[in-house]
């Protein structure tokens, strides 16, 4: 089927078309990646010192109980603050995501796969939740790019949407250490139990990086695109409304 874009008069290709910009949302989301990334990797560090000390307490049976209290305080302190700006961070990543994926739908784009709410809604609703955002998110960058392509024909479309596919496997992989976590948290009787459990979560912490970074270029890639498109609606007769 065909878009409102190839619909409209030649002289105006994207009369009649509003979208609205999404710069605010994706700079929000870079910030708190970034904020996120830096304090996960502090979390890798302090979890080497804590297993450090577990290992030199399972070797001696000694602990100096000041050095042990601030690495609790700091290893715990680094956890509330990456709770805090992670779920900041999935709620500004989300508002950028629907906002990405409804731009598509009023361009007039009839043949995507979902409504603009399932943006949201495949995050949510078990199971789907497997393969439906990805889905959305390979439409995001395939339609946001052909679109501006096409009002605006020399615009070159970023490269790296084999990232997609690495972003999700890490997600997956992250979700999955998440739940084993969850679990083993129940199960710290034993020292080898403590340090195995903190090795698990410096492994999550580091996929967690690699997931954020992957996922700060997509959004990076997807956002300029966006903004060749927002140049292009405007430039070709349509509208383009504050974000």
């Amino acid at each position: 089927m065909e878009s409102v874009l190839t619909l409209v008069s030649e002289e105006a290709p994207a009369a009649g078309i509003e979208i609205k910009r999404n710069r605010m949302r994706r700079n929000f989301v870079y910030v708190l990646f970034g904020a996120w990334a830096t304090l996960t990797l502090a979390g890798v560090a302090s979890g080497y010192w804590q297993i450090s000390l577990l290992e030199e307490f399972q070797a001696t049976g000694m602990i100096d109980p000041d050095e042990a209290t601030l690495s609790d305080f700091i290893h715990g302190g680094i956890g509330i603050l990456q709770s805090i700006i992670y779920i900041a961070t999935a709620v500004l990543f989300l508002m950028w995501f629907r906002r990405a994926y409804a731009n598509l739908h009023r361009l007039g784009l009839t043949y995507l796969r979902h409504k603009d709410d399932w943006a949201i809604w495949s995050w949510i609703i078990p199971i789907i939740s497997f393969w439906y955002p990805v889905r959305i998110m390979n439409e995001i960058w395939n339609e946001t790019g052909e679109q501006a392509k096409k009002l605006s024909p020399d615009f070159q479309i970023p490269e790296g949407k084999w990232v997609i596919g690495i972003w999700w496997a890490l997600f997956l992989i992250d979700n999955f250490l998440g739940r084993i976590l969850l679990r083993s948290a129940f199960k710290e009787e034993t020292l080898p139990q403590m340090i195995q459990s903190t090795e698990l979560m410096m492994i999550s912490d580091a996929v967690g990086v690699l997931e954020a970074a992957s996922l700060m270029y997509l959004v990076w890639a997807i956002g300029k695109m966006e903004l060749s498109l927002v140049e292009g609606v405007r430039r070709n007769g349509g509208r383009v409304a504050k974000d």
